[in-house]
């Protein structure tokens, strides 16, 4: 085997990933069937889950702290202290919703339901309690220490697609909300076998010139943290004959055969020479010591990996080229790949001044180099973490500007991305077997990501709204109407982000601006705010509703 001719791992992957494509995952998820959470270790997601429930569910406290309206607190000062008469306790798992009376605060635990009229948090550790009274020497920003309902997901916010892995974050994702099993695919069945007559079973007892066979345990060991059905069928001798029986019986019962040993050119080496007449040799030699003789190929259009017979490259190659192999072909893996990325951060963090942030990313890939976008930026997000491919450490400070340059890990192989810039219900993105990143951005910033993600693969969810530059093919259109609803006067308004210039000019006192169109439903529905701008499929059940004008929302595609 000249050396001139070896592949290194990553273009032997591509190759092959040419060659079959996802076809490994199309068979198993044809094999599917309703799946305890309890058990789906090793298993694909066979149906677009979606969110059942907004989470949270209320507007929820951040930290153990004080609930207050800012008018009570607005001229707090260090020389000016103001004290507040606590007048109740909202604790995490009552549902009792408390309302805030001019002068007095509500003392509210973390997770617990903030008091109607509230419009802050502030943490015990920034007051000072005197009997019933709190005293505050400054007023907090307008909602600082707020879990916004709907947050973390919406109410039909797409979770996994078709093709998604179980990984723990999944596990979370699908208990936190509520659901117990789901639909998933058949496990993925390999065939392990080793080859050569030196080989004897651990436990047997051994003869001089021969060797205990330790890689078909370590193969073994392996597929099963992966979640793999395996299929050991033992040792084969050195013959031709037999390797081409074993290869024959094997892609009747697996989806993937893996046989360690006789992959060189020697005179009992038969694996490739089975392969070529009985199949189809895909690789042959990779750029790596050890594990030069590895092969590649087809047996009935099952995959079939050959592994040199020496155990420390059996363990090389497996790390290197067979995990990040079925990672790429979008089966389960066996551990993340922690390989550091540079990447782009779309969209600006707010910082802990005192502590580190270990940050979730979904990434994606294009002509700018990687774009990543934040998962989970709040501990109490959890539902959303399946999207997460990659995570960053930021150091604490003050606020990380969008369109930093980071250093991150890459954990797992991103998966195909709709950005969804724009809220809605009207389009059904359950169907495109993609991963989808719901992002509230201004014009400015959605312009930015688009032009960042020009001649990527991902498709756009956008709005005439956005006023966006660049062109794009439409995949899919909806019209709808962008709405006012109100009670009375409009001094706390709630307003989904894109519509932040209406909600200016409505002349409310207090805006809260929210990233998802349902947080600001919910707010009014609660009885937080008076009025809220939101887009019309979001209709509250009660108030005067005013039509403010029309909008057009499309999935497209960009084109140069």
């Amino acid at each position: 085997m000249a050396t001139s001719n070896l592949l290194e791992p990553k273009n032997a992957i591509d190759i092959i990933k040419q060659a079959i494509g996802y076809r490994i995952v199309d068979d198993i998820l044809r094999d599917s069937e309703l799946t305890s959470i309890r058990d789906l270790h090793g298993r694909l997601i066979a149906e677009p889950v979606r969110a059942p429930l907004p989470q949270p569910l209320n507007l929820r406290s951040t930290l153990d702290g004080y609930a207050i309206s800012l008018d009570d607190v607005v001229n707090a000062s260090e020389y000016n202290p103001i004290a507040l008469r606590v007048a109740g306790y909202s604790r995490i798992g009552d549902s009792t919703v408390y309302r805030i009376e001019p002068g007095t605060c509500i003392y509210v635990d973390t997770g617990a339901i903030v008091p109607i009229g509230a419009d802050a948090v502030i943490p015990v550790e920034n007051t000072r309690l005197e009997d019933d009274r709190v005293i505050i020497y400054k007023a907090p920003p307008l909602g600082d220490g707020l879990a916004l309902p709907a947050s973390d997901v919406s109410s039909g916010d797409l979770i996994l697609h078709i093709g998604s892995r179980v990984t723990p974050a999944v596990i979370a994702s699908l208990a936190s909300l509520g659901y117990a099993s789901i639909k998933a695919s058949r496990r993925v069945r390999v065939a392990l076998l080793s080859t050569g007559g030196e080989l004897l079973e651990p436990g047997s007892k051994f003869e001089p010139g021969r060797v205990y066979d330790a890689n078909r345990y370590y193969l073994n060991y392996i597929f099963k943290i992966m979640g793999y059905d395996v299929l050991d069928l033992g040792i084969i001798g050195d013959s031709l004959d037999d390797t081409i029986n074993v290869l024959e019986k094997a892609s009747r019962l697996a989806d993937i055969i893996v046989l360690n040993g006789g992959t060189s050119v020697g005179i009992r080496d038969y694996t490739y020479r089975a392969l070529e007449l009985h199949g189809k040799i895909i690789v042959r030699g990779l750029r790596v010591k050890p594990g030069k003789p590895t092969v590649v190929g087809l047996v009935r259009d099952k995959l079939v990996i050959g592994l040199p017979g020496n155990p420390r490259a059996v363990i090389n190659v497996t790390e290197s080229f067979v995990i990040p192999l079925l990672d790429s072909l979008g089966l389960p893996v066996a551990s993340s790949k922690s390989e550091d990325i540079d990447a782009i951060l779309a969209l600006g963090v707010k910082l802990d001044p005192r502590r580190r942030l270990d940050l979730p990313l979904a990434t994606v890939k294009s002509s700018m180099g990687v774009i990543a976008f934040p998962v989970a930026v709040e501990s109490y997000m959890v539902a959303g973490l399946p999207k997460a491919d990659s995570h960053v450490v930021l150091e604490s400070g003050g606020y990380i500007e969008a369109f930093t340059r980071i250093k991150a890990k890459l954990l797992r192989e991103p998966y195909k991305t709709i950005i969804s810039l724009v809220d809605n219900k009207l389009l059904d993105l359950g169907k495109y077997n993609a991963r989808v990143l719901y992002i509230a951005a201004d014009e400015n910033t959605a312009n930015n990501i688009i032009d960042a993600l020009a001649n990527s693969n991902t498709l756009i969810v956008t709005s005439d709204i956005l006023n966006i530059k660049r062109n794009y093919r439409i995949l899919e259109e909806a019209k709808r109407e962008i709405i006012l609803a109100k009670r009375g006067e409009c001094k706390r308004i709630a307003a989904y982000k894109l519509y932040h210039n209406i909600a200016q000019r409505v002349g409310a006192r207090r805006v809260i601006e929210t990233s998802r169109a349902e947080s600001a439903q919910i707010l009014y529905e609660q009885g937080y705010v008076d009025c809220t701008i939101i887009p019309e499929e979001y209709k509250p059940s009660e108030g005067k509703i005013e039509h403010i004008r029309d909008e057009t929302i499309v999935l497209a595609q960009l084109v140069s």
